[in-house]
């Protein structure tokens, strides 16, 4: 499967899990039960091993899942979609369909995600201050998603979108030897 193949498959069964959840009146309870799953799918290897192990049979995937399902006490709606993911060998691709399930989500209630790569981990305060900042410019409400990637060495990089706006001293570090080597 192809990577477009791929991101169009995630996008339609996540689509799908919310318009069902949508008519039903239980957007925020399927949230609440993706993001659980999605929980319990990082801190799990053996989670995600079975989902994308093609070497477990659909009914011993699908039976595992039903147990989980009434186990967390997930909706009927959550559990109704994970059985027809699993039954449509689709598993592999549970956890991106979950991830673009909290953005559609996100996108209805005019939610804007923003990823934040600093050298350190940002306090409080600071966190606040760049959702206000980008709250102001794009006029929408923002979620932070934070990174640390010590190879910046300081500063900040910002992403909205595909839009990147990158202060890092790693970035300008880089321009000024680009200058010293034309000279």
């Amino acid at each position: 499967m192809t990577a477009y193949g791929k991101q169009e498959l995630v996008s339609r069964y996540s689509k799908a899990l919310y318009d069902s959840a949508k008519e039903k009146n239980e957007v925020a309870r399927v949230l609440k039960d993706v993001d659980d799953l999605l929980a319990m799918v990082n801190s799990c290897p053996e989670l995600a091993n079975m989902m994308k192990n093609p070497a477990i049979s659909v009914k011993e995937r699908m039976d595992a899942l039903g147990v989980l399902s009434k186990k967390t006490g997930f909706s009927e709606t959550f559990s109704d979609f994970i059985k027809v993911v699993a039954s449509n060998r689709r598993l592999f691709c549970l956890p991106e369909m979950l991830t673009s399930f909290q953005e559609v989500v996100d996108r209805e209630n005019g939610i804007e995600t923003v990823t934040v790569r600093t050298s350190h981990s940002l306090d409080e305060k600071e966190r606040d201050f760049i959702k206000q900042t980008m709250g102001n410019i794009l006029n929408k409400k923002i979620k932070i998603n934070s990174r640390v990637d010590k190879t910046l060495l300081g500063g900040i990089q910002i992403s909205v979108g595909s839009v990147m706006i990158d202060s890092s001293y790693k970035t300008k570090l880089n321009q000024v030897k680009l200058l010293m080597l034309k000279d």
